[in-house]
């Protein structure tokens, strides 16, 4: 595989991971039942920060680390 080509399917992984990350970072370690008890039935988006956590970093620096 080009080196070009694996450097931006690797960004791409890790942006896809940060995404996803943020997005569900409001309920990470929620039960289904404490998400739907904190905000009703989810249709759209929660308005809590959407930051990433710290699975995002460790990602980065294991990146980092290859």
């Amino acid at each position: 595989m080009n080196t070009a080509i694996g450097h931006d399917r690797a960004r791409g992984a890790l942006l896809g991971l940060a995404v996803g990350d943020a997005l569900g970072a409001p309920a990470e370690n929620l039960r289904p039942s404490e998400i739907r008890r904190r905000w009703g039935r989810i249709e759209g988006f929660v308005s809590d920060d959407p930051a990433g956590t710290d699975d995002t970093e460790y990602a980065i620096f294991s990146g980092l680390l290859l």
